[in-house]
Order: C-alpha cells, then sequence, then structure tokens
C-alpha cells in the first residue's frame, strides 16, 4: 500500500489536478492494471480497478489512455469497458480510438524481414512455442516454464535476438520474456503525443516494465510518472507505490479530488 510519505510528496499533482480543466491518466496494463498470469488471455485486472477507472473517465472529464505492449484488440476484451477507452498497442505502434478507428504506423521492410529472420531462427532453436509475434515485435516468452528452461531459454533468445537488434531494433525485456521490436515508436512516444495533443493537461503514467522508463522519462517535467510494483527498483519514475492497494488508493484519491462519483 502506498505510505502516507508518498502521499504527501506527490500532493503538488493532486493540487494541479483538482484546477485542471483537462486531465489525462496514462496506465499500461501487464503488470500495472492486472497481474501477470501464464495464460496472457487470463490477465484479467485487479478486482474494482476497472470500474474506479470507468468512474473516472465517465465523471471527472479524465482522458483514460491505455498503454500495452500487446496489440489492443488482445487487450480490449480483458478491459470490460463501454465504451472502449482509447488504446495505445505494441508500445505505441498503434492506436485504437474509442469508435474503434485504428490507426498503425507504417513498417520499415527491413525490420519487417529481421523479424522474420529472426522468427524462424528462434524456431529452428527450439523455441518457436514460445515464440508471440505481434505487428513490429517479436516476444519470446519463458514464463510458467522450469528455472532450469527458463535460463536456457533466455541464454537462446538473447544470443538470437541481438544479431538481429538492427534496422530500427531493439531487444528489450520484460517480465519472464525477451522482446526484439521497433524502437520507434515507444511509451515515450505515447506520452509526447497526449502532451502535444493536450498542451496544458494534468497528465500521469502508471507502469510497472522496463518498457515504461521511456514513458517515464518523457513525462518528467511535464506530469506525474508513478512506478507501480511490488519492489522498488531504479527508475525514472518520481513516485512508486504497490499493487493493488497502492494503485487502488491512488485512482480513489483522483476521482475524489476531481470531484467525481465514489
Amino acid at each position: 500500500m502506498a505510505s502516507p510519505h508518498l502521499l504527501s510528496r506527490i500532493d503538488g499533482f493532486f493540487e494541479t489536478l483538482a484546477g485542471s480543466r483537462e486531465r489525462a491518466l496514462l496506465v499500461d496494463y501487464d503488470g500495472t492494471l492486472a497481474p501477470f498470469r501464464q495464460e496472457p488471455q487470463q490477465a484479467f485486472p485487479y478486482p474494482g480497478i476497472m470500474e474506479l477507472l470507468d468512474s473516472i473517465r465517465s465523471t471527472t472529464g479524465t482522458r483514460l489512455v491505455i498503454v500495452t505492449g500487446r496489440p489492443a484488440a488482445k487487450v480490449l476484451p480483458l478491459l470490460g469497458l463501454n465504451p472502449a477507452p482509447e488504446i495505445f498497442g505494441v508500445h505505441g505502434l498503434e492506436r485504437m480510438l474509442p469508435d474503434g478507428s485504428r490507426r498503425v504506423h507504417s513498417l520499415e521492410p527491413a525490420a519487417v524481414l529481421a523479424l522474420a529472420e529472426a522468427g524462424s531462427e528462434l524456431a529452428r532453436a527450439g523455441v518457436g512455442s514460445l515464440l508471440e509475434h505481434k505487428l513490429g515485435a517479436l516476444a519470446v516468452h519463458w514464463r510458467g516454464l522450469s528455472e532450469r528452461a527458463q535460463a536456457q531459454t533466455e541464454s537462446t533468445a538473447r544470443k538470437i535476438l541481438q544479431r538481429y537488434a538492427r534496422e530500427g531494433l531493439v531487444l528489450a525485456p520484460f517480465d519472464r520474456g525477451v522482446e526484439l521490436r521497433l524502437s520507434r515508436p515507444n511509451k515515450g512516444d505515447v506520452v509526447q503525443t497526449i502532451l502535444e495533443e493536450a498542451p496544458g493537461a494534468a497528465i500521469a503514467y502508471l507502469g510497472d516494465d522496463v518498457t515504461d522508463e521511456d514513458a517515464f522519462r518523457a513525462i518528467r517535467g511535464h506530469g506525474l510518472g508513478v512506478l507501480v510494483a511490488k519492489l522498488r527498483r531504479k527508475t525514472a519514475a518520481t513516485e512508486w507505490l504497490q499493487p493493488p492497494d497502492g494503485l487502488t488508493q491512488f485512482l480513489h484519491r483522483w476521482l475524489h479530488i476531481c470531484g467525481g462519483d465514489a
């Protein structure tokens, strides 16, 4: 649960939030709104979290934006929100608007070819069943494997994928996995997009993973970056809270201070 010290340090942000005519809350999904699960389709949000977010967006004039490494269409059913929120998928490569329209960044042919070649090589190395093919990205998951199998899979995946970290591609670790993806756009670009579209808005970004660090760096000096994690780690975020209690407390305070319906 977030400590009183944490809350005292973000009083300034909440004072700004209360007096702002525009507000934006950007939230990562896996590990932030929902605990990790071996089966991604079973990674449902923490109890009560989506109800709070729905109240925040419907009663406080807050723009809710979900930011995820997953394709937007895969996270949408897990949210259970109607109407759908704005979603940036695959680290910002795609954008799904509440009306269902979808915008996708163009992919460089060289990057597409490199991803295909990396996938083929990983399959030949025996980890094909652990691959996730995404638009502009290739991920290897080892959640649920034995410790020995995890270590072997990680070593194999990193050795192969590192050779393809070129042509605008970057090797990025995440919880129980590693991903080869486009270096741009990233979650920091998502933050920059919202800042440009809503200048002067009170904005916060909540995330848990290494992939959220670009967003934490982008929001510094413009809003609030919050690391949502069981354990504190080195981060560009300025605040830290523990899920699910600290997250719930933060959202309740957002709702209350903006005059929403509790």
